[in-house]
């Protein structure tokens, strides 16, 4: 009976450093972390030198090396700038670590504040799947429908 005692707490042991294990792994900044600089509407730059890349939303581009400045792209730079710029933010994980870039996919947060919401019902992003949606691509799909239906941001400024 001693034996069995001992080997259960083993197992219980062993199972509860899996489950940590795991859980350090998944959450890669369980602890927020400092964004140096916004580069952006959707991408940052943290104090460890990685780039993130907003999960499952697209702001108008103002950087891309191939495309021009887009319509209400500044505008969705400087609201992501004052957001997030020097701040510590948390990042989650979807399905998808990063993209074809290199960059860390996450959704941002600020404490309870849902950095990537945000920039959608605002009207500075728009929900966007990339072919592989996160798990909370539906809820910014209708951030974003509402967005359209009011006309906000660049729902109203761009054709």
């Amino acid at each position: 009976m001693g034996s069995d005692l001992i080997l259960n707490k083993v197992i219980i042991l062993i199972i509860a450093s899996i489950s940590v294990l795991l859980f350090i792994s998944c959450s890669d900044y369980a602890n927020p972390v400092l964004v140096q600089r916004v580069i952006d509407g959707d991408t940052i730059l943290l104090e460890t030198g990685e780039r993130v890349r907003y999960l499952d939303i697209d702001t108008p581009e103002t950087v891309h090396p191939t495309k021009p400045v887009q319509c209400f792209g500044p505008q969705a730079y400087l609201r992501n700038k004052e957001l997030v710029e020097n701040k510590y933010v948390t990042l989650k994980q979807s399905n998808t670590n990063k993209d074809q870039y290199g960059r860390l996919l996450r959704y941002v947060y600020i404490e309870d504040l849902f950095i990537n919401a945000v920039l959608v019902s605002e009207g500075y992003a728009f929900a966007k799947d990339y072919n592989n949606p996160g798990h909370l691509y539906k809820e910014l799909k209708s951030l974003e429908l509402n967005a359209i239906k009011n006309k906000t941001g660049l729902w109203e400024q761009c054709k």
